[in-house]
């Protein structure tokens, strides 16, 4: 899978983390963004990021 990098902003707050990452990336879908955290693919602040996080 591609590195994805992706910064969240104020606006982003209250959002889980695949709809903010698909919504703020639109090349991707939130379900190829889905398989990418729940394979360990995405970071928050260093730790491994859940779907629910954010």
């Amino acid at each position: 899978m591609e590195e994805i990098k992706f910064i969240a902003t104020a606006s982003d707050a209250g959002l889980r983390l695949d709809k903010c990452i698909a919504v703020n990336r639109p090349e991707v879908s939130r379900s190829y963004v889905q398989k990418l955290i729940e394979s360990g693919g995405a970071w928050i602040n260093g730790n491994t990021g859940r779907c629910k996080d954010l």
